[in-house]
């Protein structure tokens, strides 16, 4: 079994243009996603339709930054009270 492959934002939106082009061509759902499964083109279509790649790569940065943000937020919630540089002494 193949690993998972990692597109980037700029492919997505490449890719969803070209099955757009596709469909208006006539292709059956089968002929465009080819060498992708059908439910990666829905959940991409889903995602990233109507954003063009500079708007998609932010999009996918700003999802990373909040996840490392939710990380770090959890790990403060196990120890009751927030860091020390978080303090309002210092401020």
């Amino acid at each position: 079994m193949a690993g998972r492959k990692r597109h980037s934002a700029e492919d997505i939106v490449r890719k969803l243009r070209l099955a757009d082009d596709l469909t208006a061509g006539g292709k059956t759902g089968e002929e465009i996603a080819a060498d992708l499964e059908a439910a990666t083109l829905y959940n991409w279509r889903r995602q990233y339709s109507g954003l063009d790649a500079d708007a998609a790569n932010e999009l996918k940065v700003l999802r990373e930054q909040n996840s490392r943000l939710f990380l770090i937020q959890s790990s403060w919630r196990c120890c009751d009270r927030p860091p020390e540089w978080m303090s309002d002494s210092k401020m």
